[in-house]
C-alpha cells in the first residue's frame, strides 16, 4: 500500500502543475466559444475538439490516479473537484480552480495571510465569478424568454446574484 501511495505521489508532482496550467488553457478556449459565440464556424468546431481532448485527458489523468490510490474513500473526498468536473460537462470549466490547488501553477504562497495567499484567494474569486458568467451565459443562449443575452448581461447576474 505504501508503494502506491509513493507512485501516486510521484505522478502528482510531476503533473499537477501541467494539469492545472491545461485546465486554464481549457477556461481560456471555453471563454471564447461561449463569448464569440459562432457554433457554425471551422474555428469554433477545432476548440470543441480541442476542449474534449482536454477533458480525455483530465479523466484518463483522474482514473489513473484512482487506481493508485490506496484508499479509494480518501481519493475521492480529496479529489471532489477533479471528480466533478470530469463527470457532470457543465462542470469542466471550474476545473481551472486546480490552478489554485496544492501544486497548482497559481499556488505558491505559504501560509494563510501572506501576500501571495491573499493574491490567490483574489484571483480564485475572479475566476469563479468568471466561470459562473460563462456558465449561466451558456445555459441562458437560446432559451425562451431568456434575460442574460450576452456575457455583460452575464457578469452583471454573477455579481448581483446572491442567497438570501
Amino acid at each position: 500500500m505504501e508503494r502506491r501511495q509513493q507512485r501516486l505521489d510521484s505522478y502528482e508532482a510531476h503533473t499537477t502543475w501541467l494539469l492545472s496550467a491545461l485546465a486554464l488553457v481549457y477556461l481560456f478556449t471555453f471563454s471564447i466559444q461561449v463569448i464569440v459565440y459562432r457554433p457554425n464556424e471551422a474555428w469554433y468546431t477545432w476548440m470543441t475538439l480541442f476542449g474534449e481532448f482536454l477533458w480525455l485527458l483530465f479523466a484518463i489523468d483522474l482514473v489513473y490516479r484512482f487506481s493508485l490510490a490506496p484508499s479509494k474513500k480518501r481519493f475521492v473526498r480529496r479529489n471532489l473537484l477533479d471528480i466533478v468536473t470530469v463527470v457532470v460537462p457543465q462542470f469542466r470549466a471550474l476545473r481551472a480552480l486546480r490552478a489554485f490547488s496544492s501544486g497548482g501553477v497559481l499556488s505558491k504562497g505559504k501560509g494563510a495571510f501572506t501576500g501571495k495567499a491573499i493574491a490567490s484567494a483574489l484571483l480564485g474569486i475572479v475566476l469563479i465569478l468568471w466561470v459562473g458568467s460563462l456558465m449561466v451565459l451558456s445555459a441562458e443562449r437560446g432559451a425562451q424568454g431568456a434575460e442574460i443575452t450576452s456575457f455583460g448581461d452575464s457578469v452583471w447576474w454573477s455579481f448581483e446574484t446572491r442567497s438570501e
